[in-house]
């Protein structure tokens, strides 16, 4: 059905893809699967025709229809995400395609929605590649998975439980092997020191005895010259085995998973009420979204806003941040509106035309060059390589990062986040989660996540 034979992408001065083989037949049911900017939506849109590798082929079926849809749907204000995403997915159906790419299509669906579109894609008889971090939709519907990492792409046949199993195997035992390589490497530098050590003693000695000698003649010197020669000889052998054992610590480096080390601590902070409503409302122009909340926040309490796609919950999340496009009536206190941060669902508030690196220090103006690097790197922007790159560029989950990234250079009083867990991997979504936990200040999550509210332990719950 679709054939890709060497694949090769450099996009933005990175090596996503190379030398990638894969082989789509009529009826599969794949999974995508690998950390936030590994290439997934890229080699998506390669598949797609909507996007031209550096290198190698794709072989199409004659006659073959292929739909796709995209992680970032167009932005329709009438519309929540959930609601844009859902009528996509139904036009890409409709089209009765022979293959069907779908990138992370569960992002904004509630409980009701996510049931049927698992239902739909199970009497979808062709192909079917999806690029996702959603553990149950990936055992309720793929029998493979396809991982990428480092640039390429690995096969697994089973459940992602099954996969995950094996990963957190091969991890052990990669930890285990630099462990071991630890050692060598600290034993070769000792034998280096003491070779060393042995050399310029039998040097003094060597330069003595031809001292001493009353004819030391040319013998002696050239036994001399042959005994540094030897030491020397030794000392380039255990050189050549320290280079090699940092060359196999860094292969495996390479596979070992990088976890962000990033937290959000609040930097506003009294005692009492952060946001108390009475009788209040929002609205879009003259229509009524929400009416009749009554809401009381104090230091520290966590919201968890919860309900069906178009009931208002991302309506709300940005009224309590201050959007001028909604209308607001009724009593609202609020904190002021530079202590409050949103991380919106479809990261509208980012600068696209800007790196990452020139939006913080735009932000931070105070900040050296240094500061802001070694700010982003927390949040796994490290080197030219991301910190570089537009954000128009940058993959779901980087947008993600690069919103929090934001939030901790300049710390909330009113942290507000609209479905946070969208795009993010998975090890960035439990490491999201214990940040949350720790979070002092006040906090409102809108989402349908259910494992992640339930993880979050909200105070309260505003089911709209």
């Amino acid at each position: 059905m679709l054939r890709a034979h060497a694949l090769d992408l450099d996009f933005n001065g990175r090596a996503l893809l190379a030398d990638v083989n894969l082989h789509l037949p009529s009826g599969a049911r794949i999974a995508l699967i690998g950390d936030n900017g590994s290439g997934k939506s890229c080699l998506l849109q390669i598949l797609a025709g909507t996007l031209v590798p550096s290198g190698g082929t794709i072989i199409r079926r004659d006659g073959a229809r292929i739909a796709y849809v995209p992680q970032h749907v167009p932005d329709d204000s009438s519309r929540s995400g959930g609601e844009q995403m859902r009528h996509s997915l139904a036009r890409a159906l409709d089209a009765e395609p022979d293959v069907l790419l779908l990138d992370e299509p569960s992002n904004h669906l509630d409980r009701s929605a996510r049931r049927s579109l698992i239902a739909r894609l199970r009497q979808f008889h062709g192909a079917l590649l999806v690029a996702t971090h959603d553990e149950a939709l990936i055992d309720a519907l793929c029998n493979e998975l396809w991982h990428i990492r480092g640039g390429r792409v690995s096969h697994f046949g089973g459940r992602y439980r099954d996969y995950r199993a094996d990963l957190q195997q091969r991890r052990e035992a990669s930890d285990r092997q630099l462990r071991q390589l630890d050692q060598e490497r600290g034993q070769a530098h000792e034998a280096l020191m003491r070779e060393q050590q042995r050399a310029a003693s039998s040097r003094e000695r060597g330069v003595r005895k031809v001292e001493q000698r009353k004819w030391g003649g040319v013998r002696s010197a050239t036994k001399l010259g042959r005994g540094n020669t030897t030491a020397g000889s030794k000392q380039l052998l255990i050189r050549e085995q320290q280079e090699d054992i940092v060359a196999r610590r860094n292969d495996l480096q390479r596979e070992t998973i990088i976890e962000p080390a990033f937290a959000l601590p609040a930097g506003w902070r009294r005692e009492g009420v952060v946001v108390q409503l009475t009788d209040a409302s929002v609205a879009h122009a003259t229509e009524t979204v929400l009416g009749g909340l009554h809401l009381r926040l104090d230091v520290g309490d966590r919201l968890a806003i919860t309900g069906d796609n178009g009931s208002g919950k991302s309506t709300l999340a940005r009224a309590l941040c201050g959007d001028p496009s909604i209308r607001r009536d009724g009593d609202w206190l609020l904190p002021p509106a530079d202590q409050i941060a949103l991380l919106d669902q479809h990261y509208r508030d980012l600068p696209m035309q800007a790196t990452p690196l020139q939006a913080l220090s735009a932000q931070m103006p105070d900040w050296s060059q240094t500061q802001c690097r070694l700010h982003l790197a927390d949040f796994l922007f490290r080197g030219d390589a991301t910190a570089q790159t537009p954000v128009s560029a940058l993959s779901g989950g980087e947008r993600a990062r690069l919103s929090l990234a934001l939030m901790a250079a300049k710390p909330p009083a009113l942290l507000v986040l609209d479905e946070p867990t969208n795009n993010l991997d998975m090890t960035l979504r439990m490491h999201l989660l214990q940040v949350l936990r720790m979070f002092p200040g006040t906090l409102v999550v809108v989402s349908h996540d259910d494992a992640f509210l339930q993880a979050l332990e909200p105070g309260q719950v505003l089911a709209l």
